[in-house]
């Protein structure tokens, strides 16, 4: 429990990047005991979300051009792979879900962008949700978990970007060339996919350029 309000907190920007993690006032702030709030500071450390300093020490981590680029890196090399396997091993009900998948996430988007809605965590959802789905005939399970994690690790990134940096239509064009190239089995669909992971990674330096130039003044502790 303990673990999901703290996640929920840092993925949510409740709880800034490189926010140094107080045990003691965490505890109290959420109502349980010491040692269960530092077991889950410790499990979200093994998921990246958390990085834990010395021996009992627990920070956010910072956002940073290089962190960004080993995310954007690492999820070409497994998704893209992910995805072949998935190719090979399709089915209809594998088509079906992708479809159904693209809609509900086409549908969040033009919620948001009409501001009916201000929950990007929706909007995350239904977008990792289309992506699983479109790898998800991968027989590999470990490796859909790995992609996994990658996406909820990127989360804290792309929020710097969202709201003033994509364009509603062009969102939404991406993804569906991704899903037709996916479903028609051509064979570029495997570049599709790797342009479209690196797609936004100049946006996102760009906006990191003046994240990290002001860095100095962020050493914010959890309150």
């Amino acid at each position: 429990m303990a673990s999901i309000l703290v996640r929920n907190e840092i993925l949510g920007g409740r709880i800034k990047p490189n926010t140094k993690l107080k045990v003691q006032h965490l505890a109290k702030q959420y109502g349980v005991g010491t040692t269960p709030l530092r077991e889950a500071l410790t499990q979200l450390a093994a998921a990246g979300l958390v990085i834990q300093t010395g021996q009992r020490g627990f920070r956010v981590p910072s956002l940073s051009h290089e962190g960004w680029m080993d995310l954007i890196q690492t999820r070409a090399i497994l998704e893209t792979e992910a995805l072949r396997l998935a190719l090979e091993n399709r089915t209809i009900e594998w088509e079906d879900s992708v479809v159904s998948c693209f809609h509900l996430f086409v549908r969040e988007i033009e919620r948001l962008f009409r501001g009916e809605t201000d929950s990007i965590q929706r909007y995350w959802l239904r977008h990792t949700e289309f992506h699983q789905a479109i790898i998800a005939a991968c027989p590999l399970e470990n490796l859909k978990s790995l992609v996994a994690t990658l996406y909820t690790r990127m989360i804290p990134y792309r929020r710097l970007t969202f709201t003033d940096k994509y364009e509603k239509d062009k969102l939404i064009q991406a993804h569906e060339i991704l899903m037709n190239d996916a479903l028609s089995s051509s064979p570029s669909a495997i570049e599709t996919m790797r342009e479209h992971i690196s797609a936004n990674a100049d946006i996102i330096k760009q906006v990191l350029s003046s994240v990290e130039s002001s860095r100095h003044s962020a050493d914010g502790t959890a309150e």
